[in-house]
């Protein structure tokens, strides 16, 4: 496997700063109240759930921004030539033989191979 451009793969050394831009803001100060068992009923009533998971966020961004990364890198693999032989099977049985069938198939037959390249 090859790469057309190289040079896009220095974008890799971007995802740790774009993640570092994809996370949640923090609270800026703590503040104690009163009310925080209402606070804590009034969350539990909505049904939030607390946030979870974070690894695997962060797992799934570098995964994906690499992805990203090698996607617009280009790559390319090469392939084989392709087959060397090529066998053909055509029936010849009395229904091949009735209207012109026969002719047909050879006649397809024919446009077919010349679109087989030559080393085959």
């Amino acid at each position: 496997m090859d790469f057309s451009d190289l040079t896009r793969l220095w974008w890799l050394l971007a995802l740790p700063l774009a993640i570092w831009l994809a996370r949640p803001p923090r609270p800026r100060a703590r503040v104690a109240t009163a009310h925080l068992p209402q606070w804590r009923a009034a969350a539990a009533a909505i049904g939030r759930r607390p946030v979870r998971w974070r690894i695997v966020r962060l797992l799934l961004l570098l995964v994906g921004g690499a992805a990203l990364v090698f996607a617009a890198a280009g790559p390319q693999i090469r392939g084989d030539a392709g087959p060397l032989r090529l066998v053909v099977l055509v029936d010849r049985s009395a229904s091949m033989g009735r209207g012109g069938a026969w002719d047909e198939a050879r006649a397809e037959l024919t446009r077919v191979l010349e679109r087989v390249p030559s080393h085959v």
